[in-house]
């Protein structure tokens, strides 16, 4: 299954200030050691202003996909960055919304994505 991770960069950051914590985030997820992880180098779509031309592409089995989101939500609270996570071109915006939100939205997401598996 394909995991896409993109991370929003902040006003005026440019993609060398934003090295640190991406590969800081890239270590993370290789911990988790659930399937194959690297960083890709992309043209961003056509009005997806503020989202780097970098992304984190994970190749995982579908049984990791849970524990992988839960890493990237935790990441999410930690350092309020604006992360949008796709599995099979499905896309999903994960921000600073409140935990129970983040909950409801998520679960019928991966619930989606479960019924696929």
């Amino acid at each position: 299954m394909e995991f896409r991770l993109q991370v929003a960069l902040e006003m005026d950051e440019s993609m060398e200030e934003s090295a640190p914590w991406a590969a800081a985030l890239s270590q993370e997820l290789a911990e988790l050691d659930c399937g194959a992880i690297e960083q890709m180098y992309e043209a961003s779509p056509d009005g997806a202003k503020g989202f780097a031309p970098g992304l984190l592409l994970a190749l995982v089995p579908a049984a990791t996909v849970t524990t992988l989101f839960d890493l990237v939500r935790s990441w999410v609270v930690r350092t309020g960055r604006t992360v949008e996570v796709s599995i099979d071109g499905d896309t999903i915006k994960i921000t600073g919304a409140s935990e129970q939100q983040q909950d409801r939205v998520v679960e019928a997401w991966l619930a989606r994505h479960a019924a696929g598996s």
